[in-house]
């Protein structure tokens, strides 16, 4: 649910704002005398500030929860220092030697900034406010599931039942321990026999079926196997102290973050601004995200008959010996390839009970999305397309940034930990997926 947000506060930072005035544009003919001048746009904004935050007022009758908030700052500058100006060359035959000094390119370029912007921004993605807005519920959950203390560091039960693969693992490292066998050598040569006789395209789905087979018995085999060997022998070594720390901070405030999903993205492109003689500009822009829960939790008494009983619930809780449909669904041949797709396994756990529950007092939750953007655009060429006489050989530029911030207080919902949904498979999951359809001949 979300919390009843209170009195809501607005304050605006005054918009700050620089202007300076353009030289006028001047034309030179080949002794360097000035012939002519123009207009340059008048005073063009160099530099500007501004910001905004929007909040509630804490709820006195729970001073420990997070409250609303909005914060935006934003600024815009030029991207060089003062006014420079390069002189160009002017293009007209009867003018050989004539320059020009195009102060008009300012004024041309901090329009061009602001069309930069809305490129770059349909572009990068950003969302400011709707990133919380559409997801806080699922975010909540999340980051209160990754918050739940929970002795269990293996499912001993999906172990055993995965004892039946050790035979097969062997047969991956049987050929090393044979390399110099009179038999392995003739098993050897028969293969490789064999795939020469293969034709171009058998034998390309032949390595590439090897490849994927390797692969998979790597990712599902070795890996979590060696993994739970290692955590069986880290819960033995471990388990007395993690209870031990649950059981000293019962009764003491904690506070919790996690970080959810984080949003890295850089992009850059050309457009061309005018109409009939335009102005080719170049723009590049980030967009750093990151969204995060954070809670405040009081650990529980255990509900526990005695000593001996939290002993051996806590052994049972450890091994992942407990009432949890995904044991089953784990067991089940090629289930984990669905969970790719729909999480359905973790779905199932929400269902389980613990041998040994370790509750918490959830006392506040909020889900925050922090966001960064920057645009810098700068013109290439003007119309004519000049040559440069003199430095800088750049034509004006400008950035662009903002900062967001929005922190939304919001319990995880019991409802939305049931739900079943869809799910994007990771890049590493579809890698996995095209070998497990290379190794079936799909």
């Amino acid at each position: 649910m979300l919390y009843s947000l209170g009195k809501t506060v607005r304050k605006v930072r005054p918009t700050v704002s620089v202007y300076t005035d353009l030289p006028a544009t001047r034309h030179f003919n080949a002794l360097n005398a000035v012939v002519e001048t123009y207009a340059s746009g008048g005073p063009i904004e160099t530099l500007r500030t501004t910001g905004s935050i929007v909040y509630t007022q804490g709820d006195k009758r729970h001073p420990k929860r997070s409250n609303f908030c909005a914060h935006n700052i934003s600024s815009m500058k030029l991207i060089s220092d003062g006014l420079p100006m390069s002189r160009i060359a002017d293009l007209n035959p009867a003018h050989v030697g004539w320059t020009w000094e195009p102060y008009w390119d300012y004024a041309v370029a901090s329009s061009a900034h602001t069309s930069a912007i809305t490129t770059a921004l349909a572009a990068l993605g950003a969302v400011g406010l709707t990133k919380l807005q559409a997801n806080w519920y699922s975010y909540a959950v999340s980051g209160f599931t990754a918050l739940q203390p929970d002795l269990t560091k293996l499912s001993l039960p999906n172990f055993l039942v995965d004892l039946k693969q050790i035979g097969s693992l062997a047969d991956d490292v049987r050929p090393f321990m044979n390399l110099v066998s009179a038999e392995a050598k003739t098993q050897r040569l028969v293969d490789l026999n064999r795939y020469r006789a293969l034709s171009g395209k058998d034998q390309l789905k032949s390595a590439s079926k090897l490849v994927a087979s390797k692969r998979l018995s790597y990712k599902f085999g070795w890996k979590p196997t060696i993994g739970d060997v290692t955590a069986m022998l880290d819960a033995v070594l471990g388990l007395k102290d993690r209870l031990e720390a649950f059981k000293n901070s019962i009764g003491v405030d904690l506070s919790y973050t996690k970080t959810l999903e984080n949003v890295d993205t850089w992009k850059t492109g050309q457009f061309n601004y005018g109409g009939f003689n335009y102005y080719p500009t170049n723009w590049a822009g980030y967009l750093k995200g990151k969204v995060q829960y954070h809670a405040k939790y009081t650990p529980q008494p255990l509900a526990v008959l005695g000593p001996l009983d939290e002993k051996i619930r806590a052994v049972l809780d450890h091994f992942g010996v407990e009432l949890n449909p995904q044991i089953l669904w784990d067991a089940i041949p090629l289930s984990f390839v669905l969970d790719w797709f729909t999480g359905f396994g973790d779905w199932l756990s929400n269902f389980k009970v613990d041998a040994l529950q370790l509750p918490i007092l959830l006392t506040d939750s909020a889900v925050s999305y922090k966001e960064t953007y920057q645009v810098n655009s700068r013109l290439i060429t003007n119309p004519s397309g000049f040559a440069f006489v003199t430095a800088p050989h750049t034509l004006p530029g400008f950035s662009s940034e903002s900062r967001f911030y929005h922190r939304m207080p919001v319990d995880p919902s019991v409802a939305t930990m049931r739900q079943l949904g869809w799910k994007r498979p990771t890049k590493s999951q579809w890698i996995n997926f095209v070998s497990l359809a290379t190794v079936l001949g799909l």
